[in-house]
């Protein structure tokens, strides 16, 4: 789902490809891309977003994952 805070009003719902729903957004530093953490119950996976277009670039799904909840950028 696309939010528009100020106005606080629903603009616009994302398809995620099936993986199940998202649970929050994180922008990556140079603002191109959206990684959505999806849950379980359809697929441990993150759906990675061109943050210009809303499209979905990519699924990466990995069982290990274990129902992501959050996606963190750390410097090394």
């Amino acid at each position: 789902m696309i939010f528009d805070s100020k106005t606080e009003r629903v603009l616009r719902y994302i398809e995620l490809g099936g993986f199940g729903p998202g649970y929050g957004v994180a922008l990556t530093p140079d603002k191109q891309r959206l990684y959505i953490p999806l849950g379980v119950p359809a697929q441990s996976a993150v759906a990675v977003v061109d943050a210009k277009t809303l499209t979905i670039i990519a699924n990466i799904v990995d069982t290990d994952l274990l129902g992501p909840r959050v996606v963190r950028f750390i410097n090394y």
